[in-house]
């Protein structure tokens, strides 16, 4: 087996939780669709990327293409089965936030509550959600038992359950 298929074969279920996190308002094609232009690339750029830069070129042009795919999805005109109508001003100033901005918010939330969590906690919940290791994998990374990472992941979750559950303050 040749370095690229060891590669591809180590990467290729964490790139595609990575993707459907990415682009998980959208359909499955889509994310089959990134998927395969990311390796394609990744298989063009090899011989040109050193071993040990790979897996982070290969990440983030996955990241850069489900980027791209949500951005083009967003300039493609959607149809609209109800004509839009103007409504006054004092409407559009009531209205809610828009989704966009709600997860911008959301997501300033959950940054500042993961910066408050445990430097060892963090670490866990890094390694095992965001960068996809299985706890075993993410224990032998740290230097401690597979127990010490669920205890931690455990307990910081925890804590982002209680700070982004609770009532914010007027």
């Amino acid at each position: 087996m040749d370095e690229f298929t060891r590669l591809y074969l180590a990467r290729r279920p964490m790139l595609a939780r990575l993707v459907r996190r990415i682009l998980r308002y959208h359909p499955p094609e889509e994310v089959e669709d990134v998927l395969q232009d990311v390796w394609l690339k990744g298989s063009q750029a090899f011989a040109k990327v050193e071993v040990q830069y790979f897996k982070a070129w290969i990440d983030r042009t996955a990241i850069n293409l489900a980027i791209n795919r949500i951005r083009r999805f967003k300039r493609e005109p959607q149809p609209t089965l109800i004509k839009e109508e103007r409504l006054p001003r004092q409407l559009i100033d009531r209205a809610p936030l828009s989704d966009e901005l709600a997860m911008r918010r959301e997501a300033r939330e959950s940054l500042a509550a993961l910066s408050a969590l445990v430097p060892k906690q963090a670490e866990a919940v890094h390694l095992v959600f965001l960068e996809g290791y299985t706890y075993t994998e993410a224990a032998a990374m740290l230097g401690v038992v597979e127990g010490t990472v669920k205890s931690n992941v455990h307990k910081a979750i925890s804590k982002l359950r209680e700070s982004l559950t609770a009532p914010k303050a007027a």
